[in-house]
């Protein structure tokens, strides 16, 4: 299929005038021209024209975006652009998520009655997006323990998603501490019973998995360094919460989940 300048411009919602800019700067040369010397576009030109379109809308400079054009020749080729594109897309969703933990991690502040320490916020916030969680968590937990916690969330992805929630939280974690509000507060029990609910839910209440998924999160030798230290940092706070709110008698635990408990903390 052939389209002219006109066509092309009709089809994809875009100006005759952007279409031929681009022309003029080497960024989608038609593939041809008729006898008359109008501009024809074929298949693989609208590829080219798909991934301008892609990457403008993610706010790339035309500069920026010829680097980043690929030639498409095949399905295979086509495929590797769309998985491209996918983890750039999901590294902005990753932005856009750190950005409303930031709004949400604020106003529990607020809540406190102290003012917020945006330095620290910045901080671990800039960490929060960094590195999505599929390339690493495969390498870093037992395969066994992914492949049932993958089992139990439907997919993969909804499983690393979940990791997203706990960052939230660390994030929480953090600028609580900060603002020296009690482990045993309203707020500080609060935060542990999301975190509590949040392990039941990934892990489906399996207490085998429960006790590896909370090993994985002390055993942080294999991730990597901006994962480890956001975690790291929430940690300790963390574990007071948790032993308050599992002492408050909020939660019923199982005998034997007590005892794994008290295992994995060693």
């Amino acid at each position: 299929m052939k389209l002219l300048i006109g066509e092309l411009a009709g089809l994809t919602k875009m100006t005759v005038r952007t279409l031929q800019h681009y022309d003029n700067i080497g960024l989608l040369k038609p593939s041809s021209h008729t006898e008359g010397g109008r501009r024809c576009y074929d298949e693989k030109d609208m590829l080219k024209l798909e991934q301008i379109a892609f990457y403008k809308s993610l706010g790339f400079a035309l500069a920026e975006i010829k680097e980043k054009i690929i030639t498409i020749t095949n399905l295979s080729g086509l495929s590797k652009v769309l998985e491209l594109q996918s983890k750039i897309i999901e590294k902005r969703i990753l932005q856009v998520q750190s950005s409303f933990a930031g709004i949400e991690a604020v106003q529990k502040i607020i809540e406190t009655g102290h003012f917020p320490d945006y330095q620290l916020l910045s901080n671990f916030i800039g960490l929060f997006s960094e590195v999505p969680a599929r390339e690493w968590v495969p390498a870093a937990m037992d395969e066994e323990v992914l492949a049932k916690l993958t089992q139990i969330n439907s997919t993969s992805k909804k499983t690393f998603d979940q990791l997203i929630e706990f960052k939230k939280l660390a994030i929480d974690a953090i600028v609580l501490e900060k603002a020296e509000v009690p482990p045993n507060s309203i707020q500080g029990l609060a935060l542990a019973k999301q975190w509590w609910d949040r392990v039941i839910f990934v892990t489906g209440g399996d207490e085998n998995i429960i006790i590896e998924t909370i090993r994985f999160g002390k055993n942080k030798i294999s991730w990597p360094e901006s994962e480890r230290k956001l975690m790291d940092a929430a940690q300790g706070y963390l574990e007071k919460c948790m032993e308050a709110y599992f002492s408050s008698g909020q939660v019923s635990l199982t005998a034997s989940l007590i005892q794994k408990l008290m295992e994995a903390q060693k």
